[in-house]
């Protein structure tokens, strides 16, 4: 993906295919590093956590976001060859999956243990379209 704007203040929004925890984020600049980048994580399209604003190739992040947004400013042209985020995705059943495991109050009774995998192997027969 390439990726230029000739407005001083501009964004990027990448959307994640789930709820990822990152690592770190890459912006590969084509030429230099140009103007300050702010950026976040969203979620339900509120921030969930953000880098301070500098100037960066490389971000690192704590948090959980089903998006990542880079605003940019400072500069009145911006020029990136890529965006590469590093971390884990998990897909709705996972979460799901997550949710229900941490629901329990005992979870390590023996009965709640039949019930999750139980529950587990209903979840993992969903059909479902956004889930990867």
């Amino acid at each position: 993906t390439f990726w230029t704007s000739n407005n001083n203040i501009s964004w990027i929004v990448v959307k994640f295919k789930g709820i990822c925890a990152l690592d770190h984020v890459l912006i590969d600049w084509v030429d230099k590093i140009q103007g300050t980048q702010l950026v976040q994580y969203l979620v339900g399209g509120g921030i969930h956590d953000a880098s301070s604003r500098g100037s960066y190739d490389r971000v690192d992040l704590a948090g959980l976001g089903a998006q990542l947004k880079i605003q940019l400013r400072g500069s009145n042209f911006y020029s990136i060859r890529e965006v590469s985020a590093f971390g884990t995705c998990f897909s709705s059943r996972d979460i799901f999956k997550m949710k229900i495991t941490s629901g329990f109050a005992v979870p390590d009774s023996k009965y709640s243990t039949y019930v999750l995998n139980d529950i587990g192997e209903i979840i993992d027969g969903f059909e479902c379209e956004s889930c990867f």
